[in-house]
């Protein structure tokens, strides 16, 4: 069995390799650290390349990638500690897509308009005291925030 990366996955993880290595320096996410942990002009980069998109079924009006493609571009993102939520809009965008391709949110989610997160449990939660309040990665930057019907 051939498990190596097709063209198309190849040029993929180059595409978002490439752009990180210009426009992500250290010195970058450093800044964004201080200022928030977001890159607004970096994420901007990203939906021009469709990474808004990639997870949302085609239906939905994304471009249908798998999760190898997700863990392509997710990979490259971690390895420049890219200050941008793909993980987080990439995972939820795919359970909304899911749950309900027709949904009005999946099209602002593939242009890039809207970012949405997961709330997460906390582990060890004990419910009923302020630590049981869940965990929504880039909360500060999402514009919704997808819950399993905990409050958030």
């Amino acid at each position: 069995m051939d498990l190596s990366l097709d063209e198309s996955q190849e040029i993929l993880f180059r595409t978002f390799a490439d752009l990180l290595e210009r426009e992500c320096p250290t010195t970058h996410v450093r800044e964004c650290e201080e200022e928030g942990g977001f890159s607004p002009k970096l994420w901007d980069r990203y939906v021009e390349l469709g990474a808004a998109a990639m997870g949302l079924g085609e239906e939905a009006g994304g471009l249908g990638m798998g999760l190898l493609e997700l863990g392509l571009v997710a990979t490259a993102s971690g390895r420049a500690l890219a200050p941008v939520p793909f993980n987080e809009v990439a995972a939820a965008g795919r359970l909304l897509d899911r749950i309900d391709s027709s949904d009005a949110l999946l099209a602002e989610i593939g242009e890039g308009t809207t970012r949405v997160s997961l709330a997460l449990p906390r582990p060890h939660a004990v419910k009923g005291t302020a630590t049981a309040a869940p965990l929504v990665p880039y909360g500060s930057v999402v514009d919704h925030v997808i819950s399993g019907g905990t409050d958030v």
